[in-house]
């Protein structure tokens, strides 16, 4: 699959390159029901969110900011619940997340406002953002916001460049998921109480490994599935992990997940909560990660200043009804970090990829600034992402495999 689109992108992406800057966008300004106390800065044409954004409706899963942290101490209770969640699909921004059709303004909907401004191609190219300036070679119409001010140039890059060059993947990726073909990721919340609100439940984020389909059962999604997680997303431990060729397929079936879970998680969130029955991984716009880019490999990693991943839990908390996360990455980290990425995204082309980064880098549009990531009259220097999930219960993982990484780019 990825050598398909990366074809597609070693044709295109010099075209993609010099078209982004006579791509024409509509601009959407913020709705009002979820600024608490905004202000229209006439002269500078920019949208100000002075206090939090809130909103006259529950909280949901897909809210533009995620609501805060309960009253109480952040303590364990030791009687809370273990659940896990594997991602069926993922929504990267062509897809909308709700019909599940194509839709290239799908990213307008997914992540969140992180900046508290409503940013337009108007007030970048008038340099009168209160966030920060776009970068001299940076196209004011790729770096507007989403719906409701949301913060996702990633995914505007991802829907531009699949219009522009006419190709398709998100789908092919989540049928990839679905059927078990690809790795996905796995959610896991930990101390999870009875009730709306509770101020601890830690979570952590694992990868799953692709099912080998001539021992393995089809996915069934519907709470009875069992995962093997990849190893490189588990701290090393005395047993559980075994080699990808050895396994025992006959322990992934559903009958056998009463086992105690003993697998240590790499990615967590420590300060996780529940506010309305919606768990937030930690506090918006503070809590930095490391997160691993399971679409190529796990041992992809990339460090992320900020990451805030929502998931809106049913009454009982058995089930995730709508969930979206929302990161920053430094436009270092964009270069340094994601160049594994990118140069398999087009074939392990050297000038490619060069072209690809220079691409990356210039569409910044976040300032290194927590936890607004607002810095007026400095030049961007980092990247927001979006993306929404569909999670559906599972049991606890089998164990861990060792699964040898795709050799990476000779460059």
């Amino acid at each position: 699959m990825v050598r398909r689109v990366g074809g597609i992108l070693a044709v295109g992406i010099g075209t993609l390159f010099a078209c982004q800057s006579i791509a024409g966008f509509d601009d959407k300004e913020l709705d009002p029901k979820y600024r608490a106390d905004a202000r229209l800065d006439a002269a500078a044409d920019v949208t100000i969110a002075d206090a939090v954004w809130e909103s006259a409706a529950p909280a949901s899963g897909w809210d533009p900011r995620p609501p805060g942290r309960p009253a109480g101490a952040a303590v364990a209770s030791g009687t809370g619940a273990r659940r896990f969640f594997a991602a069926k699909h993922v929504y990267f921004g062509t897809v909308d997340p709700t019909t599940g059709s194509e839709d290239a303004d799908a990213w307008k909907r997914i992540g969140h406002t992180i900046d508290n401004e409503v940013t337009t191609a108007a007030i970048l190219q008038s340099k009168s953002s209160q966030v920060c300036d776009k970068r001299p070679s940076g196209s004011a119409d790729l770096l507007v916001d989403g719906d409701d001010g949301r913060d996702n140039v990633a995914g505007h890059l991802f829907s531009y460049g699949a219009s522009t060059l006419s190709f398709k993947f998100e789908l092919d990726i989540n049928k990839d998921m679905e059927a078990g073909k690809r790795p996905t990721y796995l959610l896991m919340l930990e101390d999870l109480d009875p009730g709306r609100d509770d101020p601890f439940v830690p979570g952590a984020i694992f990868i799953t490994v692709k099912r080998d389909l001539t021992v393995e059962p089809l996915p069934k999604w519907d709470g009875s599935d069992q995962f093997w997680v990849d190893a490189n997303t588990v701290l090393p431990t005395d047993g559980g992990i075994l080699d990808a060729g050895t396994a025992d397929a006959s322990a992934v079936e559903a009958g056998e997940a009463g086992q105690a879970f003993d697998l240590v998680p790499r990615f967590h969130f420590p300060a996780g909560y529940v506010k309305d029955n919606v768990w937030v991984s930690g506090d918006f716009g503070s809590s930095p990660m490391t997160l691993p880019l399971y679409a190529f490999d796990p041992v992809n990693l990339i460090d992320a200043e900020t990451v805030s991943l929502v998931a809106e839990l049913t009454p009982t908390h058995d089930k995730v009804v709508r969930s979206t996360m929302s990161a920053v990455i430094s436009a270092t980290n964009v270069t340094n970090q994601f160049k594994p990425v990118a140069a398999k995204l087009v074939d392990c082309n050297p000038a490619l990829t060069t072209v690809l980064l220079g691409f990356l880098g210039n569409s910044m549009d976040l300032a290194i600034a927590p936890p607004a990531f607002s810095q007026p009259s400095t030049e961007c220097g980092a990247a927001s992402m979006g993306f929404s999930f569909a999670w559906e219960p599972v049991v606890a993982p089998a164990g861990a495999k060792v699964v040898t990484p795709d050799p990476p780019c000779a460059l």
